[in-house]
Parts: structure tokens; sequence; C-alpha cells
């Protein structure tokens, strides 16, 4: 384009040249010989720069668009770059997540376990001492009921022999009563007999 400007500019320089060489003639049919090239000289200009602006806007929009592409392929990648370090992260703290449950569900298992074997020695003691409390209330029990059943058989035999001993003495004061009663029977017939 710069050599082209440059010849319209030589053009243009020859073209006064001649002008001021051809002075003599006629102003009019000088003005309009040039009139003609002029315009169809500033029609071509104004064509190439048309056409420059064009290519240059399309250059500039092939540009853009092939940046464009570029950019969306560098989002795209980044994108899933990103994705897929979110989804290693996700999964690795999935993954820990598991194992610390696991740990803790293992812990758990094993202190329900301990306790469970220390409630089952607990029960175990517990009834054992049961047991002996029974055994040992048993045979105290039948200890008591023996002791009360010999009480009560002494208290028995006791009251027995003395309620007997009362009778004897009773029957025996009695017998006496009754033979002191003969013995004035028979002095009272005695006495009747006289």
């Amino acid at each position: 384009m710069r050599g082209w400007f440059y010849g319209y500019s030589n053009c243009n320089f020859i073209n006064s040249n001649s002008s001021v060489a051809d002075n003599h003639h006629s102003k009019t049919k000088n003005s309009v010989d040039l009139e003609k090239p002029l315009r169809n000289l500033s029609q071509s200009l104004e064509d190439r720069v048309n056409n420059i602006i064009k290519d240059e806007m399309l250059r500039n929009r092939e540009e853009l668009n092939k940046n464009s592409s570029q950019n969306r392929i560098e989002i795209a990648q980044s994108i899933k770059s990103l994705t897929d370090s979110l989804n290693t992260q996700i999964t690795n703290i999935g993954n820990m997540q598991n194992k610390q449950i696991e740990v803790v569900s293992n812990q758990l298992i094993d202190f329900l376990k301990k306790n469970q074997d220390g409630l089952d020695r607990i029960r175990q003691s517990v009834e054992e001492k049961l047991t002996q409390i029974q055994n040992d209330n048993n045979i105290k029990l039948e200890e008591m009921r023996r002791t009360v059943d010999e009480k009560l058989h002494s208290t028995l035999e006791n009251r027995l022999s003395q309620s007997f001993q009362n009778i004897s003495e009773r029957l025996e004061a009695l017998y006496k009563q009754l033979g002191e009663i003969q013995s004035l029977t028979t002095g009272v017939n005695d006495l009747k007999g006289h």
C-alpha cells in the first residue's frame, strides 16, 4: 500500500509538473482531463482501503476466533483438571473418612466386647455370690429351724413335764383329800355305829 501511495504521490508530482509546463493550455481543459483520473484514483483508493479494512477485520476476526477457541480449550482443560483434582481430593477424603469410620467402628466393637466380657464376669460373679448367699441362707435357715424345733421341743417337753407334775401334784393332793374324806367318813360311820 505504501508503494502504491508513493506511486500515487509521484503521479501527482508528475501531473503537477505537467500542469506547470502546460500552463499555457486552457485551465478548463486541464481540470476536465484531471478530474476523471482523480475520481478513478480516489475510487480505487477507497476500494483498496475498504478491502484492506475488510481483510484486516477478517484477519482480526479469525485471530479472535482462534484465540477464543484456544481460550475455550484452555478453560475446558483447566476446568477438567480442576474437576479431576477435586474428584481425586473428594475420593481421598472419602477413603480417609471410610478408614477413620472403620477404625472407630473397630474400637467401638473392641470396647463393646471388653464391656461385654466385663459385664459377663460381673454377672457371673454376682450369680456366684447370690448362689453362695442362698446356700448360706439355707444353711442358716436350717440351723435356725433346728434350733427353733429344739427349743420348741424342749419348751414343749418342759411344759408337758411341768403340766404332768402339776397334775400329779393335784392328783396327789386330791388323793390326800379323798383319803382324808374317807378317814372322816370312816370316823363318821364309826361314830354312827356307836
